[in-house]
């Protein structure tokens, strides 16, 4: 799957990004996860991050049009939103 997404990347925003955000771009891209694998990794509904991507309300990566995603960055954002139990009396 990561060659699919490099070919994809490179022939998305070949020609929208100068050529050293394109080289930036081919070093992460290995690491970086799709819409698609979002969903069905972390059992978000489509509409729910699409929602919370409109709203900046979830960190991701646009490299041109393409919206990619940092498993590292949503992690922690999960980790910041997990609610802790209150002692019960």
């Amino acid at each position: 799957m990561v060659p699919a997404l490099a070919l994809s990347i490179a022939a998305t925003c070949a020609h929208n990004l100068p050529k050293e955000t394109r080289e930036a771009a081919v070093m992460v891209e290995k690491k970086l996860l799709t819409f698609k694998e979002v969903v069905e990794k972390y059992s978000f509904k489509p509409w729910g991050l699409r929602w919370r991507i409109r709203n900046r309300a979830i960190p991701f990566v646009k490299l041109g049009r393409s919206i990619f995603f940092d498993p590292k960055d949503l992690d922690t954002w999960i980790a910041e939103k997990k609610v802790q139990p209150q002692n019960a009396k």
